[in-house]
């Protein structure tokens, strides 16, 4: 239940950067062979930083392609030994309770890279759609 109070703020967190997935559903039906760039996203994003995020806060994003990067710091206590499918599951429901399908459908994905203060990051779990059945942590 934590992680999911993190993964709403978290969503809430790209919709007040400036992410709009309106504009994202737009450039998608303008151009649907087209590969989009997250590098927008993130830069917004990065103006902000950090940005709090439930226990934790968003230290970092950056994007590779159509790609969004999003590194997350946490205190130990409440992410040393969550699977990291359970991150990526988890934030993907309340990303998507949050702003629908637009941002997967316009060619978009996300990746969570979890991280404990004084440590590097994880690589998360790439995600490109919105889960069947919510992931709750």
């Amino acid at each position: 239940m934590r992680l999911m109070a993190a993964v709403t703020v978290l969503a809430m967190g790209l919709a007040a950067t400036g992410m709009q997935v309106q504009a994202a559903r737009g450039a998608a039906q303008a151009a649907p062979a087209a590969v989009p760039d997250a590098e927008p996203m993130a830069a917004g994003m990065r103006r902000s930083l950090p940005i709090p995020a439930g226990p934790g806060m968003i230290v970092d994003a950056r994007a590779e392609g159509n790609l969004l990067i999003l590194t997350i710091e946490a205190p130990t206590e409440r992410i040393t030994g969550v699977a990291r499918e359970v991150i990526a599951g988890a934030f993907a429901t309340g990303f998507c309770r949050q702003h629908g399908r637009a941002f997967f459908e316009a060619g978009y994905r996300i990746r969570v890279d979890p991280k404990v203060p004084g440590s590097s990051a994880v690589t998360g779990i790439v995600t490109d759609r919105c889960p069947e059945t919510p992931v709750t942590g």
